[in-house]
């Protein structure tokens, strides 16, 4: 442990360097707070031993610096003075001290505030250890969920898609893919379940999981009724059956909302289901509508019964799908992103392809935020036919 001493008298100085050295700490004494705060900016210490009173710089003020400059790893501060008030001990804590001894100095109160500091340090070091190999871990997540989305090409033919997805921290529990049924049918869909992080997460890609190998092998999406001939689920019965076997967790509150849809990419004919989603938008040269037949949101209502809805699309219609986290997210002065903005948005880049609409709505967005971190996950699937 390395210690930083600020004391402007010469003799309380070299007794404090005295002291610490004995009981094996390392130490650098200063004559005042300016120096200290020069050397704390150059040079790493563990431990901040000093007086309130000093000219120019004193230690409260030398607590505030610090503080306002942290470093990798933490600062314990203990500050000298012959303040015994309440009011200015508090005040010195406040400011950035974490303990404080009252003058005159006894050598035994000094070696138990030390002991007691470095304890604190080394549990503080500890937990950082531990929250850096969580955080590798999160990323490592993160990369492996990233692996798991759709690529960003025509995944059909007659069918151009693009995406955008920002967990609100490193993994969250918003979804999405597209999934190639047979050569005529597409289906692409968006999870959100509620909550955030580790939890959410794993729920997400465990019924990802359940529909992406039921597009390959067939179950919850498709099964074969003759040999060698395919039937594609309705939407409304996927979402049944997720229903059925997702309810929501009673202790949690864990459920999500789904918006599931398999367009016939030949007929350019649309069914889906919405279960508490936000309503999609449909783009096209008409205009600007939604898909807003919904249902309550999967695991809430056992055994509901959940309807399938038919739209044909127009030639170079494009979809866009959403989580609630775009519309809900809150700029510094606590206003929504909201609906009106998606839709004027929308509006003015109609025209440009699932791309050109994803990349103005997330810029835009961006500078909604100015800087801060989303309040949710913000994922966003766009997709056009010819």
């Amino acid at each position: 442990m390395r210690i930083l001493i600020a004391e402007d008298d010469a003799i309380l100085r070299r007794m404090l360097e005295t002291y610490v050295q004995r009981w094996g700490y390392t130490s650098r004494a200063t004559k005042d707070g300016a120096e200290a705060w020069a050397a704390y900016q150059t040079e790493d210490f563990d431990i901040v031993i000093t007086d309130w009173m000093m000219p120019d710089v004193d230690g409260v003020e030398l607590c505030r610096r610090i503080r306002s400059r942290p470093k990798a790893r933490y600062t314990y501060i203990i500050i000298l003075t012959s303040l015994d008030s309440k009011d200015a001990l508090a005040m010195g804590i406040q400011r950035g001290a974490d303990d404080y001894i009252v003058k005159p100095l006894e050598p035994a109160e000094l070696r138990a505030r030390l002991t007691a500091g470095e304890r604190i340090l080394h549990l503080e070091r500890s937990l950082s250890e531990s929250n850096a190999i969580m955080k590798r871990e999160l990323e490592n997540a993160a990369r492996t969920l990233a692996s798991l989305l759709p690529a960003r090409k025509d995944i059909a033919q007659g069918v151009s898609l693009d995406w955008h997805f920002r967990p609100s921290i490193y993994i969250g529990g918003d979804f999405f893919n597209v999934l190639k049924l047979d050569d005529e049918h597409l289906a692409f869909y968006m999870i959100d379940v509620t909550g955030h992080g580790v939890s959410s997460a794993l729920l997400a890609v465990m019924i990802s999981n359940v529909l992406r190998t039921s597009a390959v092998h067939g179950g919850i999406l498709k099964y074969a009724d003759l040999p060698g001939a395919e039937h594609i689920v309705p939407p409304g019965e996927v979402a049944s059956t997720l229903n059925a076997r997702f309810p929501m967790d009673p202790e949690s509150g864990m459920h999500f909302t789904l918006f599931y849809a398999v367009l016939n990419i030949r007929t350019r004919e649309l069914r889906y289901v919405k279960a508490g989603h936000p309503h999609p938008l449909r783009l096209s040269s008409e205009g600007l509508s939604f898909l807003d037949k919904g249902s309550p949101p999967i695991g809430i209502i056992d055994g509901y019964a959940y309807p399938t809805h038919a739209q044909t699309l127009r030639p170079r219609d494009l979809l866009l799908v959403y989580s609630d986290g775009l519309l809900d997210s809150l700029d510094r002065q606590g206003s929504a992103f909201g609906g009106e903005r998606l839709v004027r948005l929308a509006k003015c880049h109609r025209q440009a392809g699932p791309a050109a609409l994803v990349s103005e709505i997330s810029a835009d967005f961006e500078q909604f935020k100015d800087g801060e971190a989303p309040d949710d996950d913000i994922t966003m699937l766009a997709l056009q036919v010819d």
